[in-house]
């Protein structure tokens, strides 16, 4: 994960920490406040233009980065006592780039490039870690789950595994070359799909002047619990 071309002192590596509340979040990641489509749609143009895009043998534009597009939502509403509720929410949509073979991902006449290689190393290593969270939360699994192995996957946890509705959308490409490939993302779908999330709202209520209660935090918790629970029975069944 990079920061900005010319941002800073050049666009170095961002590092991704756990925050008080036990979630992932980038450090030095800005957000960018809009209030109508059009403001959003420039955010996206100024992501898009920051993409890396290559040519390889298979595609003359191809993505050689991962880019993801994180909306948060605030709606505050007040009730007849004086408090107020508020909803919370995020959008992450996301497109991954493609995994691809050497011998594809290799541009037209040039050699085995340090930096080409390199960027597909790293698109391989993300996208197999995860396919590998995918798999264990396919089965079932809620604890040992690889997500500090890559961070797509860390930036991406709460939408795996999370309180969310996560919608995949797998692409293949029509051509007898991409057959291996077309195979492997077959595989991922069906295993996506096979992933179970419990999703509540995330809401919190404020009941005066400073003072709240994060319902949401609470309803996650029993969530995680119930899980543990169906899980510790589905063991205790097959012993």
């Amino acid at each position: 994960m990079l920061s900005e071309r010319g941002a800073g002192k050049g666009g170095g590596n961002l590092e991704i920490r756990t925050n008080g509340e036990d979630m992932n979040e980038v450090v030095g990641l800005e957000r960018r406040v809009v209030d109508s489509f059009a403001g959003l749609r420039k955010v996206l143009a100024v992501g898009s233009r920051n993409r890396r895009i290559r040519e390889t043998r298979l595609n003359e534009h191809s993505s050689r980065s991962h880019s993801v597009l994180q909306v948060h939502v605030k709606r505050r509403k007040v009730q007849r006592d004086g408090s107020a509720v508020v909803v919370e929410s995020k959008l992450s949509l996301v497109d991954l780039a493609g995994s691809e073979r050497w011998g594809a991902a290799e541009q037209p006449g040039k050699g085995r490039g340090g930096d080409h290689f390199g960027e597909m190393t790293n698109i391989n290593q993300s996208l197999t870690t995860l396919g590998r969270v995918i798999t264990q939360l396919s089965e079932g699994q809620t604890h040992g789950l690889c997500y500090r192995e890559s961070k797509l996957t860390r930036v991406l946890q709460d939408s795996l595994g999370g309180n969310c509705i996560t919608i995949v959308i797998a692409t293949l490409a029509p051509t007898p070359q991409a057959a291996e490939e077309s195979l492997y993302t077959v595989k991922f779908a069906d295993r996506a799909r096979r992933v179970k999330q419990n999703v509540f709202l995330n809401e919190r209520k404020e009941v005066g002047a400073g003072g709240e209660v994060d319902v949401g935090r609470y309803e996650r918790e029993i969530s995680r619990l119930r899980k543990e629970l169906q899980n510790e029975r589905k063991k205790a069944q097959a012993a």
